[in-house]
């Protein structure tokens, strides 16, 4: 983080102007938050998880939900929700992000209703579509997510009041926006 800071630091210093977005996985500390409140005009946090369970399967990450619900719940602490210009760009503020993943959408109405509960419906979120399977991918995310999944998590959403929502098309979840994580990458010192 504190390279982070120097180098946002003699941007500024430098003349850099233009709003700076840190997009994040969610899992982070507040301590790191408010290390970086000062520099960060917007939050892009992802909220990946409710279930523990799915927290250790698929991301290693003890703790997740209670440490991205502290983190995101600080993020909208020190900025606010999301403050968009007369050209609908967004200047400051939290928009928080979930991917759906395939057959865990009762894990994204866990996630919306602890949005809900804690953060309230105005609440901007970006319910994301773009889940790309990798081939050796393990159970269930081998596969892509299906319409009626996705279709379910939006329903999930808008029935819980949420009106704040940028919804994804399915093309968005395609091999063309993802890295090739195949190819080997030598380092030379």
């Amino acid at each position: 983080v504190n390279g982070i800071l120097r180098a946002l630091d003699m941007a500024r210093n430098d003349g850099l102007s233009l709003p700076i977005v840190y997009n994040t996985n969610g899992y982070l500390s507040v301590d790191t938050v408010d290390k970086l409140k000062n520099h960060v005009d917007i939050w892009l946090p992802d909220f990946k998880y409710h279930d523990q369970r799915l927290a250790d399967r698929f991301s290693s990450a003890p703790r997740y939900f209670e440490t991205a619900l502290a983190a995101i719940g600080r993020m909208l602490e020190v900025s606010g929700q999301l403050d968009l210009d007369e050209s609908v760009r967004a200047k400051k503020g939290v928009l928080i992000r979930h991917l759906v993943l395939p057959a865990c959408v009762f894990d994204t109405r866990d996630v919306l209703s602890a949005i809900k509960t804690h953060f309230g419906t105005d609440t901007y979120l970006s319910l994301m579509h773009q889940f790309t399977p990798q081939p050796d991918g393990q159970a269930p995310l081998n596969r892509r997510l299906t319409k009626r999944e996705y279709e379910s998590a939006v329903n999930a959403c808008l029935d819980m009041g949420f009106t704040r929502v940028y919804i994804q098309d399915a093309l968005s979840a395609t091999f063309a926006y993802t890295p090739d994580f195949s190819n080997e990458v030598s380092v030379q010192a």
